[in-house]
């Protein structure tokens, strides 16, 4: 069963092959993907405007790494409560 506060997500990660992974694991599990990005800019443009209750972010990516995304999610609406409650998973592998 699916929390009913975590259940829209937007998944963030520049590498295809581990996203497609990714979405069809939460899928599976009742999650609601509402978006998916490939660099930082484009997921802060996401969090904004869909404002999710999760966001899986990668940390190396072009554009903006996905700690700076994370930081500016955070500081874009400091007046709302959006980025205070919801959450941010941050996600990331290494080849070595």
């Amino acid at each position: 069963m699916v929390p009913t506060s975590a259940n829209t997500i937007v998944i963030v990660n520049d590498f295809a092959g581990f996203g497609r992974l990714i979405r069809s694991k939460l899928k599976r599990h009742g999650f609601h993907i509402v978006a998916e990005a490939s660099d930082g800019l484009e997921a802060v443009a996401k969090a904004a405007e869909l404002w999710p209750d999760v966001v899986l972010l990668d940390i190396q990516m072009p554009n903006l790494n996905g700690l700076d995304a994370a930081s500016q999610m955070r500081s874009l609406l400091p007046h709302r409560e959006y980025f205070s409650c919801r959450r941010t998973l941050i996600l990331t592998s290494c080849s070595q």
